[in-house]
């Protein structure tokens, strides 16, 4: 349907950023208007350019992403305006008010004045009455001081749009004194009969001699070298995005580093527990400094688990040897077009081989 308005004014659409303070959603402007102009950050390598379109950039930030206290919103026609203005914020961010002649709105909303529930009649069609005029950033202006404003009525064309991965919000870093794990352990064994505290010691769901193989054992049983790469950055994709709250259907990249990622030691921790519990192989406490990317841990674990694997050596996983079939464990055969042409020139000779006589049986 035609609004009769420019194409300019048109196809704008507002961006919103939230986070849990002034220093993330700083931060978090900042690595957004990095990613959209593939520009560089202080003492990291720059993102890739990134292909998002604003529609797609758009949809995400107002559709998958959750609403924190300190708001920023804007309005843009294209990417590369979305990224100039974000610049424009975080050189600005100690008194952002001032940059509400630009567009910029800047707010923290703690408890909203506004009833969530109220938005209904009169105040829907003034909202969608907003947007057909073009009105985009009183659109922004409203949502930065706490008012309920539904996207996907507002701007229903992008009900259709698919999540694109945009850097998330930093996390809130703040200091406190954990219990060591020493202390915790000693206390929950005190409070046990003395027949339970030997079973409390043991971690739960860790993999212990005579345990029942977990899925990621079991999927990597018999599958070829890059198989079990692709598998096993999927394993480290899923756990990073579980730490990181990524939104539900977004992965992190596997060729950027941890700490680009927003990780920290403590993440790194609880991937490496994670891994001791599901494969029984323990990483080097610098394997995550040595490998410091999804793609190459996942080469080194591969490597480690294929080692520990190999006969005369102690396995520290129970993967089968690659003698074994190459199937999954729903019997399903493993079909090169599942293979991407990197993977493919990656696998060896054998490796191409068995994957050949597997689809052809």
């Amino acid at each position: 349907m035609s609004t009769g308005l420019p194409s300019s004014l048109a196809d704008r659409y507002v961006l919103t950023v939230s986070a849990g303070s002034a220093e993330s959603l700083t931060a978090h402007a900042r690595g957004l208007a990095a990613f959209l102009s593939g520009g560089p950050r202080s003492g990291r390598r720059a993102f890739p350019r990134s292909s998002a379109t604003l529609p797609g950039v758009a949809a995400t930030l107002l559709n998958f992403r959750q609403c924190a206290p300190y708001r920023l919103a804007l309005s843009a026609a294209t990417v590369a305006e979305a990224a100039d203005k974000l610049i424009a914020f975080t050189e600005h961010a100690v008194n952002p008010k001032s940059l509400a002649p630009q567009g910029l709105y800047a707010n923290v909303i703690h408890t909203s004045t506004f009833d969530g529930d109220a938005v209904e009649g009169q105040d829907r069609n003034y909202l969608l009455g907003l947007a057909a005029s073009a009105r985009h950033d009183q659109l922004a202006r409203l949502w930065s001081v706490g008012f309920p404003v539904d996207w996907r009525h507002v701007y229903p064309e992008l009900v259709a749009e698919r999540p694109v991965y945009l850097p998330p919000a930093p996390l809130d870093r703040r200091r406190y004194w954990p219990e060591t794990p020493e202390a915790a352990t000693t206390t929950e064994a005190a409070a046990l009969p003395d027949g339970d505290a030997a079973e409390q010691v043991q971690p739960v769901g860790s993999a212990q001699p005579g345990n029942e193989p977990s899925q990621l054992v079991a999927d990597l049983t018999g599958l070829p070298t890059a198989l079990r790469v692709r598998r096993l950055c999927g394993y480290l994709q899923a756990h990073i995005a579980g730490l990181l709250d990524y939104p539900e259907g977004e992965h992190p990249h596997t060729d950027i580093g941890f700490f680009d990622l927003g990780m920290s030691s403590l993440h790194l921790g609880q991937v490496r527990q994670s891994i001791i519990a599901d494969t029984a192989f323990e990483p080097s406490a610098t394997s995550a400094f040595d490998h410091p990317t999804i793609a190459d841990f996942a080469a080194y674990l591969e490597r480690e688990l294929t080692l520990k694997s190999e006969p005369g050596t102690e396995s520290a996983t129970p993967v089968a040897p690659t003698a074994a079939p190459a199937v999954t464990k729903s019997g399903q055969p493993l079909l090169l077009h599942t293979l991407g042409q990197d993977d493919i020139d990656r696998l060896s000779a054998h490796d191409l081989e068995r994957a050949v006589i597997e689809v052809l049986s």
